[in-house]
Protein backbone atom coordinates (compact mmCIF):
# COMPACT_ATOMS: atom_id res chain seq x y z
CA UNK A 1 0.00 0.00 0.00
CA UNK A 2 3.27 1.93 0.38
CA UNK A 3 3.57 4.34 -2.69
CA UNK A 4 6.99 6.13 -4.04
CA UNK A 5 5.12 7.37 -7.05
CA UNK A 6 5.39 11.28 -7.38
CA UNK A 7 1.80 12.92 -7.74
CA UNK A 8 1.00 14.55 -10.39
CA UNK A 9 -1.85 17.04 -10.84
CA UNK A 10 -4.55 16.04 -13.73
CA UNK A 11 -6.41 19.06 -15.11
CA UNK A 12 -8.78 20.94 -13.53
CA UNK A 13 -8.38 19.09 -10.70
CA UNK A 14 -10.11 15.51 -11.31
CA UNK A 15 -8.22 13.64 -9.20
CA UNK A 16 -9.31 15.83 -6.23
CA UNK A 17 -12.89 15.56 -7.49
CA UNK A 18 -12.76 11.97 -7.77
CA UNK A 19 -11.58 11.84 -4.32
CA UNK A 20 -14.20 14.49 -3.12
CA UNK A 21 -16.69 12.28 -4.56
CA UNK A 22 -15.97 9.17 -1.83
CA UNK A 23 -16.38 11.74 0.94
CA UNK A 24 -19.34 13.02 -0.23
CA UNK A 25 -21.26 9.53 -0.95
CA UNK A 26 -20.45 8.42 2.63
CA UNK A 27 -22.07 11.46 4.00
CA UNK A 28 -25.03 11.16 1.77
CA UNK A 29 -25.60 7.45 3.01
CA UNK A 30 -25.05 8.45 5.80
CA UNK A 31 -27.51 11.13 6.32
CA UNK A 32 -29.99 8.52 4.84
CA UNK A 33 -29.19 5.03 6.17
CA UNK A 34 -28.35 6.59 9.86
CA UNK A 35 -31.10 7.38 11.88
CA UNK A 36 -29.63 7.49 15.54
CA UNK A 37 -28.12 10.58 17.87
CA UNK A 38 -23.96 9.46 17.86
CA UNK A 39 -23.20 8.52 21.60
CA UNK A 40 -20.60 10.44 23.58
CA UNK A 41 -18.06 7.11 22.61
CA UNK A 42 -19.03 7.18 19.35
CA UNK A 43 -17.53 10.57 18.95
CA UNK A 44 -14.57 9.93 20.76
CA UNK A 45 -13.61 6.82 19.33
CA UNK A 46 -14.22 9.30 15.66
CA UNK A 47 -11.80 11.40 17.61
CA UNK A 48 -9.40 8.30 17.67
CA UNK A 49 -9.38 7.44 14.85
CA UNK A 50 -8.98 10.49 13.35
CA UNK A 51 -5.70 11.09 15.33
CA UNK A 52 -4.22 8.08 14.96
CA UNK A 53 -4.25 8.24 11.36
CA UNK A 54 -2.88 11.30 11.23
CA UNK A 55 -0.23 10.23 13.30
CA UNK A 56 0.45 6.72 11.02
CA UNK A 57 -0.57 8.20 7.68
CA UNK A 58 1.04 11.71 8.41
CA UNK A 59 -0.60 15.20 7.06
CA UNK A 60 -2.40 15.00 3.65
CA UNK A 61 -3.37 18.07 1.20
CA UNK A 62 -5.58 17.29 -1.57
CA UNK A 63 -4.52 20.77 -3.37
CA UNK A 64 -0.90 18.84 -4.12
CA UNK A 65 -2.46 15.55 -4.78
CA UNK A 66 -0.68 14.33 -1.51
CA UNK A 67 -2.85 11.45 0.68
CA UNK A 68 0.12 10.73 3.34
CA UNK A 69 1.64 7.32 3.08
CA UNK A 70 -1.19 4.96 2.75
CA UNK A 71 -3.93 6.58 0.48
CA UNK A 72 -6.42 4.13 1.89
CA UNK A 73 -6.25 5.29 5.27
CA UNK A 74 -6.58 8.83 4.52
CA UNK A 75 -9.49 8.29 3.65
CA UNK A 76 -9.97 6.42 7.61
CA UNK A 77 -9.08 9.32 8.68
CA UNK A 78 -11.29 11.57 7.26
CA UNK A 79 -14.52 9.60 7.61
CA UNK A 80 -13.17 9.55 11.20
CA UNK A 81 -13.05 13.27 11.22
CA UNK A 82 -16.50 14.05 9.44
CA UNK A 83 -18.03 11.15 12.33
CA UNK A 84 -16.50 13.23 14.87
CA UNK A 85 -18.25 16.46 13.06
CA UNK A 86 -21.38 15.03 12.93
CA UNK A 87 -21.20 13.98 16.43
CA UNK A 88 -20.01 17.32 17.41
CA UNK A 89 -23.26 19.25 15.56
CA UNK A 90 -25.71 16.71 17.35
CA UNK A 91 -24.30 18.05 21.02
CA UNK A 92 -24.86 20.99 20.00
CA UNK A 93 -28.12 20.21 18.27
CA UNK A 94 -29.20 18.62 21.48
CA UNK A 95 -28.20 20.94 24.15
CA UNK A 96 -29.67 23.88 22.44
CA UNK A 97 -27.09 26.07 21.99
CA UNK A 98 -28.73 27.61 19.16
CA UNK A 99 -27.82 31.39 20.59
CA UNK A 100 -24.31 30.79 19.75
CA UNK A 101 -24.11 28.67 17.05
CA UNK A 102 -27.52 29.50 15.04
CA UNK A 103 -25.80 32.23 12.51
CA UNK A 104 -22.53 29.41 12.54
CA UNK A 105 -25.10 26.16 12.19
CA UNK A 106 -27.26 28.42 9.23
CA UNK A 107 -23.73 28.86 7.18
CA UNK A 108 -22.62 25.04 7.62
CA UNK A 109 -26.20 24.15 7.06
CA UNK A 110 -25.86 26.02 3.90
CA UNK A 111 -22.32 24.36 2.87
CA UNK A 112 -23.69 20.98 3.24
CA UNK A 113 -26.62 21.51 1.17
CA UNK A 114 -24.12 23.23 -1.33
CA UNK A 115 -21.33 20.54 -0.97
CA UNK A 116 -20.55 20.65 -4.63
CA UNK A 117 -20.44 24.12 -5.00
CA UNK A 118 -18.17 24.62 -2.12
CA UNK A 119 -15.56 22.27 -3.17
CA UNK A 120 -14.88 23.40 -6.77
CA UNK A 121 -15.48 27.44 -4.89
CA UNK A 122 -12.76 27.06 -2.60
CA UNK A 123 -10.71 25.47 -4.72
CA UNK A 124 -11.50 28.50 -7.50
CA UNK A 125 -11.15 31.62 -4.68
CA UNK A 126 -7.87 30.07 -3.49
CA UNK A 127 -5.80 30.12 -6.78
CA UNK A 128 -7.44 33.61 -7.70
CA UNK A 129 -6.04 34.71 -4.68
CA UNK A 130 -2.52 33.04 -5.03
CA UNK A 131 -2.69 34.05 -8.76
CA UNK A 132 -3.28 37.70 -7.84
CA UNK A 133 -0.43 37.55 -4.89
CA UNK A 134 1.99 36.10 -7.35
CA UNK A 135 1.31 38.76 -10.08
CA UNK A 136 1.87 41.48 -7.20
CA UNK A 137 5.55 39.47 -6.66
CA UNK A 138 4.65 37.99 -3.60
CA UNK A 139 6.36 34.07 -3.67
CA UNK A 140 3.67 31.63 -2.22
CA UNK A 141 4.70 28.22 -1.88
CA UNK A 142 2.84 25.11 0.37
CA UNK A 143 5.00 26.21 3.35
CA UNK A 144 3.85 29.57 3.18
CA UNK A 145 0.12 28.88 2.96
CA UNK A 146 0.74 26.21 5.75
CA UNK A 147 2.42 28.91 8.10
CA UNK A 148 0.34 31.58 7.28
CA UNK A 149 -3.26 29.37 7.55
CA UNK A 150 -5.07 31.98 9.52
CA UNK A 151 -4.63 34.27 6.77
CA UNK A 152 -5.32 32.26 3.92
CA UNK A 153 -8.21 30.17 5.32
CA UNK A 154 -10.70 33.11 6.30
CA UNK A 155 -9.27 34.95 2.85
CA UNK A 156 -11.47 31.71 0.60
CA UNK A 157 -13.59 31.25 3.19
CA UNK A 158 -15.42 34.48 3.61
CA UNK A 159 -15.84 34.83 0.10
CA UNK A 160 -17.50 31.86 -0.14
CA UNK A 161 -19.85 32.84 2.64
CA UNK A 162 -20.89 35.81 0.95
CA UNK A 163 -21.40 34.28 -2.65
CA UNK A 164 -23.56 31.12 -0.53
CA UNK A 165 -25.29 32.93 2.02
CA UNK A 166 -26.60 35.78 -0.62
CA UNK A 167 -28.16 33.30 -2.95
Amino acid sequence: MYSSIKPVAMPFKIDVAFTALITLEFGRLFREKVHFKLHFWHGITALGIWILTAWVNGGSNWNSGRYGRYGLLSLVGEFGAMIFVIWIAQVVERNNLKIVWSQIASVLNRFSEDSIFVLGYHITVGSIILGILTMIGMVVTEETLRAYWYITFPSILVPMCLCICSF
